[in-house]
Order: structure tokens, then C-alpha cells, then sequence
């Protein structure tokens, strides 16, 4: 890889990016390689630069020593040492599984240093990624989402739990991996469902044993997961179905919703995670297949606004931010429910969306747009933001 270090245009702000980056591997950035790159390409066309280091190199990052970094030249990474900039965009994803401490505690430094500020503020990454922490800020300013508990011992045996169905799901992000379904009567006989995998039991006693060893096979403790009362999605064909709702800014005074698309999951999976087989269409085909008759504008101002209010009541508590990836559901009555939301949002359901093989060249041109849209708006907000700074 070639090493530079007259990189830096002294005219141009500079925008960081915290990414984990693999020099052994064809795509450096794993599977954010592509979209960093369009971001890189893009902020080239805005007066900004951009330069990607590791989380890890934090000490010297808060010192404001020289880290060393990659950027984007002629359409290949180089290397370069620099300074570090005072703003900077996160896209490191921690597994829980992994338990790395090492991680968190680069992450924390950062988040408590006066000289690093963040795109999307800490307060709000520690709102959305914690899907517990989330439920209860929602249910504090009254937004419509389901019931959430930790998964303690015997939960399902303790009187204030109800009959009914559930979703039982690791509290912080897993892509989809570890959620279980389950549900009971009156009798305490039900069943327990992961990905196409169902399990009888007869007693809450038993169930209590099932989620425990499903729970370890995933590499997780109880107190790692989180239980939800299930609200039934309005289904097409009988899969699931989800919403992804992109809110971002595009500076600091317009906020605006700048991606929606639905996920449909795989007949054998418990939700339509798009890395386990689940398909992207269009909101508007999602209405017209599950709402037959109902207006799609209706059902799409709803499910916007239901986003922007979430948007706004974090704002509100953490700061200004940049995006938030909004997961939501319409019950079979048409009512939205917000199901989580990232602070780290993907592209991936975007990008299914606009390779669709039943759209028309029009459509397609419009959801590639729409793509387009929610990778350039971070680096719009952060030109704004670092332009006002110097100005």
C-alpha cells in the first residue's frame, strides 16, 4: 500500500473516520470498504477531507499527537501519518460476543475527551445501542413501542407475566443472530422458535431451560438479552416485515427523512435481517401488498413522523446528530411501533432496494439516489458543521 504525507490540502477541513481496518484483506474496510470509499470520493467534491484511523489509536488522538491513517487517492487507500482531526464519524462495531474490552475502553477515552466531538453525540450511540436503554427512553416520552424487560431468571414464571407471545433478543447488536420466538397459554405449554428451528415445551419450567441453552449456544448470558412482548407485523405472503427509516441531517438546521425501505424476512427466520436471507422492496409496494386499498401517502406520513419524533426527543437529551437508522413495524391494524434504532446505521437495505429486478429504469434511478443521498448526508453535515467552527 503506498505511504504519502503531503495528503492534506491546508485549505480543506478534515472529517475522521474510526473504522476497524484489515490491510490483509482485498476490501480494508470490511464490508463498510465500499461505502467509506463513496463518502471519500464524494467529500473530495465538497472542500473536505477525509482520513480513516483505528479506534486504537485513541491516547494519541486525544493527545493530538501523529496517528497514522489511510485516505483515498486516485481510487486507492494509501497510507499517511497526520494529525488528528477534532471531528470524527464512528463506524466501529463492537460484538458483545467478543467481549473486547480493549474496544470499549478506546471508545470510552474518546467519548470523555473535551478535545474529540462525534457526529452523532455519545449520549445518543448509548440510547440506540442498548435496546433496553432505548425502550425505556421511548416509553418515557411516550412513543409507541413494545413492553421491554431484561431476560432475568424465571421470567416467565414470575405473575406479572401474562400469556402471550415474545421476542426474546440479545440487548445490543447482533445482525440478527440469537432471536428467539416464544409464546404460551394459560396451561404453561408453547413453543420456542429460532431461525427455522422450533422447540414444544410443557411447562414454564422447561421453557426457562430451552431459552437458557439457546442463549448459551450464541456465546451470550441472560444478561445479555432483553424480552419484548411480540406485536404481530402486518405480513406479506406470512413473513415479517420490518421498516428502516433513515432520519440525517444535511446541516445544522434541516433534519428531513432521507431513506425508507422495508425488509420482508425468509419464511424460516424470525426477523428480516437482511444478512440472514430477508429481501429489501419498496415502501409503497410493501403497502399495496399488505394494506390492500390503503393509501400509501397515509401510512407513509405516519411511519415518517412516528421516526422524526423519535429523532427530535434524542436530539433533545444528547445534542445534535447526523442520522439515526429507525426500525419500525406496522401492525396488521395499520399502527406504527418503534422496534430499536442505530446510531451506526447501514446502507445494505438501500442498495438491495435500487437492484431490485421488478423496477422500472425510473424507480431504480430513484432508490439509487435515495442510496446516494444517506452516504453523502454525514459528509454534508460535517462540512457544516467544520465550516461554521472555522468561520
Amino acid at each position: 500500500m503506498p505511504k504519502r504525507t503531503d495528503f492534506i490540502d491546508s485549505c480543506k477541513p478534515v472529517l475522521g473516520i474510526l473504522a476497524e481496518v484489515h490491510p490483509e484483506h482485498l476490501k480494508i474496510l470490511g464490508s463498510q470498504t465500499n461505502m467509506l470509499e463513496e463518502m471519500c470520493r464524494f467529500a473530495e467534491n465538497t472542500s473536505l477531507r477525509i482520513v480513516v484511523s483505528s479506534i486504537r489509536n485513541c491516547n494519541e488522538i486525544i493527545e493530538n499527537k501523529k496517528i497514522s491513517g489511510l485516505f483515498l487517492h486516485d481510487g486507492k487507500w494509501c497510507q499517511a501519518v497526520f494529525s488528528p482531526p477534532s471531528l470524527w464519524y464512528d463506524r466501529v462495531f463492537s460484538d458483545l460476543a467478543l467481549r473486547d474490552t480493549d474496544l470499549r475502553q478506546c471508545r470510552s477515552k474518546l467519548m470523555q475527551s473535551a478535545r474529540v466531538s462525534f457526529l452523532n453525540p455519545p449520549a445518543m450511540t448509548a440510547i440506540l445501542g442498548d435496546k433496553l436503554a432505548f425502550s425505556r427512553f421511548c416509553a418515557r416520552h411516550a412513543l409507541p413501542t413494545p413492553v421491554t424487560s431484561p431476560l432475568e431468571p424465571e421470567f416467565f414464571r414470575n405473575a406479572c407475566c401474562q400469556p402471550g407471545r415474545f421476542i426474546v433478543k440479545p440487548r445490543f447488536g447482533r445482525k440478527g443472530i440469537g432471536i428467539i420466538r416464544c409464546g404460551f397459554g394459560t396451561d404453561g405449554r408453547g413453543f420456542c422458535s429460532t431461525h427455522g428451528h422450533q422447540v414444544p415445551f410443557h411447562t414454564l419450567s422447561e421453557l426457562e431451560g430451552i431459552l437458557s441453552e439457546l442463549v448459551r449456544q450464541v456465546g451470550l448470558t441472560r444478561e445479555d438479552y432483553i424480552v419484548q412482548a411480540e406485536i404481530p407485523s402486518a405480513t406479506v405472503d406470512g413473513r415479517w416485515c420490518d421498516i428502516r427509516c433513515m432520519v440525517q441531517r444535511v446541516d445544522r438546521h434541516v433534519r428531513a427523512v432521507s431513506g425508507l425501505a422495508v425488509r420482508i424476512s425468509s419464511r424460516d427466520r424470525v426477523t428480516p435481517n437482511l444478512d440472514r436471507d430477508g429481501i429489501a422492496v419498496p415502501f409503497d409496494l410493501y403497502v399495496r401488498l399488505a394494506f390492500p386499498g390503503r393509501a400509501v401517502s397515509d401510512l407513509r406520513e405516519t411511519v415518517e413522523a412516528t421516526a422524526l419524533r423519535l429523532f427530535d426527543a434524542v436530539e433533545a437529551e444528547t445534542g445534535q446528530a447526523a442520522e439515526a437508522g429507525i426500525d419500525l413495524l406496522i401492525d396488521p391494524r395499520g399502527s406504527v411501533h418503534l422496534i430499536e434504532a442505530n446510531a451506526k446505521p447501514g446502507r445494505i437495505v438501500y442498495q438491495r432496494l435500487s437492484s431490485g429486478f421488478y423496477l422500472t429504469e425510473v424507480e431504480k434511478t430513484r432508490y439509487v439516489e435515495m442510496r446516494r443521498n444517506t452516504i453523502r448526508n454525514p459528509i454534508r453535515y460535517a462540512r457544516d458543521l467544520l465550516e461554521g467552527t472555522e468561520g
